[in-house]
């Protein structure tokens, strides 16, 4: 039988801070799960929200090649609450430019740019971790 996913296009990176996926082109979507990741880095994103994001998350570098709005929507379901969080080029929590936990539309420059999908804590310390879909856009 024919290979189905021989003409996929396949993520670089292991979706760490030392080595995020790599969005370099565009539309892009991927399909993750916070749930399995092992980083768990950042608690806070401090510039752009107090609430607490000390569950595991999943880390993209984006290569943005011209200006324009940023579009990324965030699908997850049922318990899970995965949030998205859009970093300066330091990668740092304190260079967060943007949050939110469904849709962000933002404008950017050409340049390198960091997204991090964290997994949102309930206030009984629950990490709602868990399968979610991510799009992005560049117009």
């Amino acid at each position: 039988p024919p290979d189905l996913d021989a003409d996929v296009v396949r993520s670089r990176g292991a979706g760490t801070h030392a080595d995020p996926y790599v969005i370099d082109r565009w539309p892009w979507t991927d399909l993750r799960s916070t749930a399995t990741s092992s980083e768990d880095r950042f608690d806070r994103y401090d510039a752009c929200s107090t609430a607490d994001e000390s569950g595991p998350e999943v880390v993209y570098r984006l290569e943005v090649p011209r200006a324009g709005t940023l579009h990324v929507w965030l699908v997850d379901r049922g318990t899970v609450d995965v949030d998205v969080h859009l970093l300066d080029a330091t990668g740092a929590a304190t260079g967060c430019l943007a949050r939110d936990n469904q849709e962000l539309s933002v404008p950017v420059s050409a340049g390198t740019y960091v997204l991090v999908l964290d997994s949102w804590v309930d206030a009984g310390g629950v990490a709602r971790a868990g399968e979610y879909l991510v799009a992005a856009r560049l117009e």
